[in-house]
C-alpha cells in the first residue's frame, strides 16, 4: 500500500524550507529558498504558493497525490481557523493573514498553519528526537528565536495561541529594544540576528575590516573556528546568553529533553564549551546524575542532571512527519538534527548589553 504524502512548509526570516513527506516522516524531496521577509502579504504567499506547487508537481511525476499542507509560521496563530493574528517582529508586512484559505485557494489542497516553533515540538515529540518525552522545550535559533512546548504529553499553546513565545523571555528590562516593542527578549541577544549586529559592531570598535558585508551565522562560525576574535566574541556572547535562557525555562518547566533547531544550529556547534558553565543553576532541583548517551545517529550525548540538550543540524535522521491528514495538526519544519557531543573546554564569561 502506498503511503499517503503531504507537504510541509516553514516560514522563517531568512529562508523558506519545505517538503514532500510520507505519513510516517520520510521524506521525499526538500527545498529552500529566500523568505523575503520585507515583502508584502501577496508576494510571501505567493512564494508559499510557489514551494506548495514545486512538491506537487514532484509527487505528480513519481505517481503520487499531495494530500494536504501544512505551515509553520512566526506569529500567534489560530489553528481553528488558520489565521495569524497580529505581526510577526521579524517580518514587515506579515500580519492578520488568512492563511490556510489563501493558501488553499492558491493549492486546491487543505491548508493548516500553526506557529512554527509549535509544529518543531509536535513533530519531534511523535517522530523525531523527542519521541518518548512527556515534558519537551523546542527552541528555534534563526533569525528570532521561537519556542514550543510539550507538557505532560500534550503540545501547549496557551489560551490564545500565543503560549511559548521563548525569544520575547525579557532577560534585561533596560535592554535592546526587541522589534516587538518590549525590550531586552533573548532573541535580541542569542540570536543569529544578534550575534551578526555584535560581529559588525566589534569589527567596527576594533578597526578591523569586515570582509564579508553581509555575514550569516555559517560564516561567522566559520571564522572564529579560523581565530577571528570579533566572532569569538559575538558568538561566546549569544550562546552565554542562550544558555542562561535555557536555564530558566529548566527551572520553570522541568522538561526531561530541551531540542535546539534553527539557523544557528545548524550553522555551527553550539556546545564546545561546557553546558555546566550555563546550567549550573539547575543541579540540584532535577534528582538526576550527569550521563553520556548514545542518540539515534550514534553520536554520544550529554545529559545534564535528567536534560537531555540535543542538536538538531542537517545531515542526518529525519525527524519531520505529516500529521495533517490524521487530526487536523500542520506537519513539523522539515529539519533534521543531529546530537552534538558537550566539549570539556570552559569559558569564563561575563554578561554583556
Amino acid at each position: 500500500m502506498t503511503e499517503r504524502v503531504g507537504i510541509g512548509i516553514d516560514l522563517g526570516g531568512t529562508s523558506v524550507k519545505y517538503a514532500l513527506a510520507t505519513e510516517s516522516g520520510r521524506v521525499l524531496k526538500e527545498g529552500v529558498k529566500p523568505s523575503h521577509a520585507q515583502a508584502d502579504i501577496r508576494s510571501i504567499l505567493e512564494n508559499l504558493s510557489a514551494a506548495a506547487d514545486e512538491m506537487k508537481s514532484f509527487a505528480e511525476n513519481e505517481g503520487l497525490q499531495a494530500e494536504v499542507v501544512g505551515i509553520g509560521t512566526p506569529g500567534n496563530v489560530n489553528i481553528e481557523t488558520g489565521m495569524l493574528m497580529g505581526s510577526t517582529p521579524n517580518f514587515l508586512a506579515w500580519r492578520d493573514v488568512s492563511i490556510s484559505e489563501e493558501m488553499q485557494k492558491r493549492t486546491s489542497l487543505p491548508v493548516f498553519a500553526d506557529n512554527d516553533g509549535n509544529l518543531m515540538a509536535l513533530g519531534e515529540a511523535k517522530l523525531g528526537a523527542g519521541r518518548g518525552c512527556k515534558n519537551l522545550i523546542c527552541i528555534t535559533v534563526g533569525t528570532g528565536i521561537g519556542g514550543g512546548i510539550v507538557l505532560n504529553g500534550s503540545l501547549y499553546r496557551g489560551s490564545a495561541y500565543a503560549g511559548a513565545e521563548l525569544g520575547h523571555a525579557v532577560i534585561d528590562t533596560e535592554g535592546i529594544k526587541c522589534n516587538c516593542g518590549s525590550r531586552g527578549c533573548l532573541e535580541m541577544y542569542a540570536s543569529a540576528t544578534a550575534m551578526i549586529r555584535r560581529y559588525t559592531e566589534y569589527c567596527q570598535r576594533d578597526k578591523v575590516k569586515q570582509e564579508n558585508k553581509q555575514p550569516d551565522a555559517a560564516y561567522l562560525f566559520d571564522i572564529y573556528e579560523k581565530g577571528n576574535d570579533q566572532a569569538k566574541q559575538a558568538i561566546d556572547e549569544s550562546i552565554y546568553f542562550l544558555g542562561r535562557g535555557l536555564a530558566s525555562f529548566i527551572n520553570i518547566f522541568n522538561p526531561e529533553m530541551i531540542i535546539i533547531g534553527g539557523g544557528v544550529a545548524e550553522a555551527g556547534d553550539l556546545f564546545k564549551w561546557d553546558p555546566e558553565n550555563y546550567f549550573s543553576i539547575c543541579h540540584g532541583k532535577t534528582g538526576g546524575e550527569r550521563k553520556d548517551r548514545t542518540g539515534p545517529s550514534g553520536e554520544p550525548c550529554r545529559l545534564s542532571g535528567r536534560h537531555d540538550i540535543r542538536l538538531r543540524r542537517d545531515g542526518q535522521d529525519c525527524c519531520t512527519g505529516i500529521d495533517t491528514v490524521t487530526d487536523g495538526a500542520a506537519s513539523d519544519e522539515l529539519q533534521v538534527y543531529h546530537q552534538s557531543q558537550f566539549g570539556n573546554k570552559k569559558k569564563n564569561l561575563k554578561t554583556y548589553r
